[in-house]
């Protein structure tokens, strides 16, 4: 049981700073905390909720890889909508929200298990 509770923590941090960019996105909040709290979610959040689905524990190897899948996983998400022709802001947004959740609900579900 306590190896979990890291997991756990962790998976709540990372929720958190996605709902909290989410939100503070739609509400067109203008503020240095939405800009410190968007870029954490940008340059960390998708890379670091797969890092933690990979079960990757050394934690240098998990700083330097939820930076780059983050990178990556938004990149190839504008691109796709671009080529789609449904690029905008508040789709790559909610996809890649919607991309981390998911991750993020399958690490706790298989933490659970």
């Amino acid at each position: 049981m306590r190896r979990r509770k890291p997991v756990v923590l962790r998976s709540a941090a990372l929720l958190l700073l996605t709902a909290g960019t989410v939100i503070g996105y739609a509400a067109g909040w203008h503020s240095p905390v939405r800009v410190v709290v968007a870029l954490s979610f940008m340059l960390f959040v998708p890379g670091w909720a797969l890092v933690e689905l990979l079960a990757i524990r050394d934690p240098l190897h998990q700083l330097m890889l939820a930076t780059s899948v983050s990178i990556a996983l938004e990149t190839a998400v504008g691109l796709i909508l671009l080529y789609a022709g449904a690029f905008t802001i508040t789709n790559s947004l909610a996809v890649v929200a919607s991309l981390t959740i998911l991750v993020i609900a399958a690490t706790l579900v298989r933490e659970t298990a």
